[in-house]
C-alpha cells in the first residue's frame, strides 16, 4: 500500500517537472552557499590553530623586542641563567615565500610546549640528522632541490608552505645567525621588569592563536551569516513550492483518505516525500558547495592574508560532520517550513470542496497572525538594540530586523491595495484588478519575502 500511495504522490512531480526543478534549485543553491561557507570557515580556522598550536599552546606569553624585529641570541642565555624557562622562536620567509619556523626542541620538550614529539615524530629521530625539516607532503615537493636539507619528517599538522626546523638551522636558512624573533614563557611565570628593561624587551600577552581568532572572528561570522541567510532564502522557495504542490494535490489526498488511508498515514507519506526530495536537493547542494568553496578558497586566502597576515591551507579537507550537518540541516529545514502543509493535511475534510469562497477571511486571519508575530519580533529587536553587547547578538538583531520587514511586506501590500480600492471604488475595472491582486498576496507572499531577504543580504554583503 505504501508503494502505490507514495507513487501517486510522486506522480505530481513527474507531471510538473518545472516545480520539481525550482524546488531542487532553491534547496541545492541554499545548501551550496551554506556548506561552501562552512567548508571555507573550517579550513581557515583549522589552519590558524595548526599554525600556532603546533609548537606552543594557549598558556604562553611572548617576550619581544621594543624596537627591533629580532632580539639577540645572548638574551636567551641571560633568562636561562636567571632560572626563567623561556623557549626561543625564530620566524621568517625565504625567497620561495615558504614560512620558516625555528624552535629549540630541548626547551620545547622541557616546557611541554611541543605537539610534535609524541605521535608523529620521535625526538631522537629528529636529531639523527643535523638539518632535519618537519613539513607536509605538498611543501616537501617544493624543497627537494634544497641541498641543505638532509632529512624530511612528514606531519599532517603542518600548514602548506610552512616548515619547522631546529632554530640553528633556521638561522642559516634565514641568514639571521645569532638572532631570535621572540622568547616564549608560561603565563604564570612572573618576570622582573628590570630584566626586560635592561635588554630593551617587552611582554606581548596577546597569544597568537587567540589574537588571530579574535581578529578573524567577525570576518568568518559575516560569511556564516551570509551562508545561513542564503539557506533561509532557499527554504522560502521550498515552502512556496510545497504549498503550491499541496494546493494542486488536495484532491489526491482527499481521494486517498476516502479509500481508507488514514490522515496520519498520509502525513507519514508526505514527510517521506519531503525527506526524499530534500535529500536529493541537499546532496546536489553539498557537491556544488564543495566546488564553490574550492573556487573561492584562493580569494579568501589572499583576503585574510592581506587583512590579518594569516596563511591558510589551499586545499579543502572537510570532516564527516560537515557532510552530516550539511545534508541534515536542509532536510530538517524543509520539514519545518512544511509544517503548515502538514497541518492542512491533518485538517482535510472530505465534504469541503471549495477553498476559494472564503479566501478573504482566511487571508485576513493569516495577516493577523503575521502582524502579531511582527509585533513580538519588534519587541525582541528593541530589546536587543539596547542590550546587544557582543557580535553574535548584533547579528541576531540584524537577522530579526530583516525578518521583521519580510513579515510586514505582505501586510503592507494588503493595506496599500485596500486603500487604493477605496480610492477607485467607482471604477469597476480597476477595483477588480486590485481585488484580484489582493487575492494573490497570500500565494506569492513567501516568494516576495524570500526576494526581500535575498536583496537585503546582497546589499549588506556588497556594503561590507
Amino acid at each position: 500500500m505504501f508503494i502505490y500511495s507514495f507513487h501517486s504522490l510522486l506522480n505530481h512531480w513527474i507531471k510538473n517537472p518545472i516545480q520539481l526543478i525550482l524546488l531542487l534549485i532553491g534547496l541545492s543553491t541554499g545548501t551550496a552557499l551554506w556548506s561552501g561557507v562552512q567548508a571555507l570557515n573550517y579550513v581557515a580556522k583549522k589552519s590558524y590553530n595548526e599554525a600556532t598550536n603546533i609548537i606552543s599552546n594557549n598558556q604562553k606569553k611572548s617576550i619581544i623586542s621594543k624596537k627591533n624585529i629580532f632580539i639577540k641570541e645572548e638574551v636567551f642565555s641571560t633568562f636561562r641563567k636567571k632560572g626563567i624557562p623561556v623557549t626561543p622562536i625564530l620566524e621568517g620567509k625565504n625567497s620561495s615565500d615558504i614560512q620558516i619556523i625555528g624552535f629549540d626542541p630541548v626547551s620545547q620538550i622541557e616546557n611541554k610546549a611541543s605537539n610534535f614529539f609524541s605521535d608523529d615524530i620521535e625526538f631522537n629521530d629528529f636529531f639523527s640528522s643535523g638539518f632535519s625539516v618537519i613539513t607536509n607532503f605538498e611543501t616537501k615537493s617544493k624543497l627537494l632541490d634544497n641541498k641543505n636539507i638532509e632529512k624530511f619528517f612528514i606531519s599532517d599538522k603542518v600548514p602548506n608552505n610552512t616548515i619547522f626546523v631546529d632554530i640553528s638551522f633556521a638561522q642559516i636558512l634565514l641568514g639571521k645567525k645569532g638572532y631570535l624573533s621572540r622568547l616564549e614563557v608560561d603565563k604564570n611565570i612572573i618576570i622582573e621588569e628590570s630584566i626586560l628593561k635592561n635588554n630593551n624587551l617587552k611582554i606581548d600577552n596577546a597569544n597568537s592563536t587567540l589574537s588571530l581568532n579574535s581578529l578573524t572572528k567577525s570576518f568568518h561570522l559575516n560569511l556564516t551569516a551570509f551562508g545561513f541567510l542564503s539557506l533561509l532564502v532557499g527554504l522560502f522557495i521550498v515552502n512556496a513550492t510545497i504549498n503550491l504542490s499541496l494546493t494542486q494535490r488536495i484532491k489526491t489526498f482527499k481521494t486517498l483518505n476516502a479509500i481508507g488511508i488514514s490522515k496520519n498515514y498520509l502525513i507519514s507519506l508526505f514527510i517521506s516525500e519531503l525527506i526524499l526530495l530534500s535529500l536529493v536537493g541537499s546532496f546536489l547542494g553539498m557537491i556544488a558547495g564543495y566546488y564553490f568553496a574550492t573556487l573561492l578558497l584562493p580569494d579568501i586566502s589572499s583576503t585574510i592574508s592581506g587583512l590579518f597576515g594569516a596563511k591558510i591551507d589551499n586545499q579543502i579537507r572537510v570532516p564527516m560532520s560537515w557532510w552530516i550537518i550539511g545534508i541534515g540541516l536542509p532536510i530538517l529545514g524543509t520539514i519545518i517550513v512544511s509544517l503548515t502543509s502538514l497541518i492542512e493535511i491533518k485538517n482535510i475534510k472530505l465534504t469541503r470542496h471549495n477553498y476559494t469562497l472564503d479566501w478573504i477571511n482566511i487571508a485576513k486571519k493569516k495577516m493577523k497572525i503575521k502582524l502579531l508575530l511582527s509585533i513580538l519580533i519588534l519587541f525582541i529587536v528593541i530589546f536587543l538594540y539596547f542590550y546587544s553587547n557582543n557580535l553574535i547578538i548584533s547579528f541576531l538583531f540584524l537577522g530579526l530586523f530583516i525578518i521583521l520587514f519580510a513579515l510586514l511586506l505582505p501586510i503592507f501590500l494588503w493595506y496599500t491595495l485596500s486603500v487604493l480600492q477605496k480610492k477607485f471604488y467607482e471604477n469597476s475595472f480597476v477595483n477588480w484588478i486590485l481585488s484580484d491582486s489582493k487575492k494573490q498576496i497570500d500565494t506569492i507572499s513567501i516568494s516576495l519575502m524570500a526576494l526581500l531577504i535575498a536583496l537585503s543580504v546582497n546589499i549588506g554583503v556588497g556594503g561590507m
